[in-house]
């Protein structure tokens, strides 16, 4: 509704067993009229509302009711292209512009807003977007971490716990960079090949820091008990078999792209995954034969998983950022004991140096 309202006229009314027509009848208007006050297109006077509460036997306050929740101009919007049905938004301010991340439409959290309106998209990173956020905007905005690592998601609950307010962004390596080169985000999440450090390549230009989050195994995930008897992610493509393949930029895609040619193979065809989830689920279901994740999405799955590689995985903060009470608290989280004690109980996670300062370099 207009002037900062909304309208509970229709709910009230279909309590009261009336038809629109009959409502309108009562109130002496004409149904298109009552029609467009309920949908909130139409503010009415004061007169008519009065005489609506009156009718529906509630008071005023209740059939309009303020709209309190803020709106944000001018927000920077990442994942421009992102589909219509991914309107819902995290929030946070990042060197003093406000940005929202979509989600997608099958995440199970609370988002902060919706993208209310979107200026074309003419940069491919991100374009400028209204925001209306679903509730009073935070005092204290949240620290955004991007990465593919599941273990931020806990991360990002165990620093809200601790009154720190952060959100994690799903997304893989090469965008979690991109996004933190973009000041999109605060943090972001790496692992790579031997040798892959975007702070030493001088990737970003400023100074950074590389805190330890947990090391990990990457492997092929096979079906329970390996029942095609695949040998490796080589295997796998020279006998044809379907292959849960990540996005271009994921970590895996470039381990398992490699191994398949130093076999002179290509990769097979197969259903896309855009997270290690993803290619958790398409084995587990029988829509891929084998796919390259994580082994603790292998463990949680009940699936079979034969070891490629071990690597860290890595948070990269600017040290702009680092500066920031909100983001300095969260990497004291990272570190804490209570955070070490909750994910060495997480299978396929090795967290003993969580927290450890690995590199910093300008």
């Amino acid at each position: 509704m207009s002037a900062g309202w909304s309208s509970d006229v229709g709910r009230w009314r279909t309590r009261a067993g009336w038809s629109q027509l009959e409502l309108a009848r009562r109130a002496e208007v004409s149904r298109q009229a009552l029609a467009a006050i309920e949908s909130g297109r139409q503010v009415p006077s004061t007169k008519l509302a009065l005489r609506l509460a009156r009718l529906l036997g509630v008071s005023v306050e209740r059939l309009f009711i303020a709209d309190e929740a803020p709106v944000l101009h001018d927000v920077r919007w990442a994942q421009a292209g992102a589909p219509p049905a991914e309107r819902r938004v995290v929030v946070g301010l990042v060197d003093g512009r406000w940005v929202a991340h979509p989600m997608s439409g099958g995440q199970a959290a609370a988002a902060d807003g919706l993208v209310d309106v979107a200026d074309p998209v003419t940069d491919p990173v991100a374009a400028q977007a209204t925001v209306r956020l679903f509730g009073h905007r935070t005092t204290e905005p949240a620290v955004l971490v991007a990465g593919c690592a599941p273990l931020l998601g806990v991360l990002a609950q165990r620093a809200l716990a601790a009154g720190v307010p952060a959100r994690w962004i799903a997304t893989n390596t090469s965008h979690a960079l991109q996004l933190l080169e973009h000041g999109l985000v605060h943090i972001a999440g790496v692992h790579g090949p031997d040798g892959d450090d975007p702070i030493a390549d001088g990737r970003f230009g400023v100074p950074a820091r590389r805190v330890r989050l947990a090391v990990w195994h990457q492997g092929l995930l096979v079906a329970r008990g390996n029942p095609l008897g695949i040998a490796d992610a080589a295997d796998l493509a020279l006998r044809g078999l379907r292959y849960s393949r990540r996005e271009p930029g994921a970590s895996v895609r470039t381990v398992a792209d490699r191994l398949m040619a130093d076999a002179g193979a290509v990769p097979p065809p197969g259903p896309d995954a855009r997270s290690h989830e993803e290619v958790a689920a398409q084995v587990r279901w029988g829509a891929a034969d084998g796919g390259v994740a994580i082994e603790s999405v292998a463990l949680q799955a009940g699936l079979g998983f034969l070891p490629i590689v071990e690597e860290p995985f890595d948070l990269v903060i600017p040290e702009r950022h680092a500066a920031l009470p909100a983001v300095a608290a969260f990497a004291e989280i990272v570190g804490s004991a209570a955070f070490r004690r909750e994910a060495a109980i997480i299978p396929g996670y090795d967290c003993t140096h969580a927290g450890d300062l690995v590199d910093a370099a300008a």
